[in-house]
């Protein structure tokens, strides 16, 4: 399957990632959800973690719902990395 991202021809594995950008009593959340190859796997990884990092403490709910994003989009980032080493490595 092509990578939903960037269009490659390569091995995808669906990952999801979530964002939070608090703004003190509002709250924006932003994800993705696609097919992707490996680079777009660690871009969007990077790109979630950074928003989460630097935008996501600014209010009171994003204050505790960032940790949650942070959490869980690494969880999912190595699970996809598993998953697509395993399938490079035929295992």
């Amino acid at each position: 399957m092509s990578c939903q991202i960037c269009g490659a021809d390569k091995t995808t594995v669906l990952a999801h990632f979530s964002g939070n950008i608090g703004a003190i009593i509002v709250r924006f959340e932003r994800s993705i959800r696609a097919y992707m190859c490996r680079l777009c796997v660690h871009k969007q990884f990077w790109k979630f973690t950074a928003m989460n990092f630097l935008l996501g403490w600014w209010g009171v709910i994003s204050f505790f719902v960032t940790p949650f994003y942070l959490f869980t989009n690494t969880a999912i980032y190595l699970k996809c990395l598993h998953g697509l080493r395993k399938h490079d490595t035929g295992a």
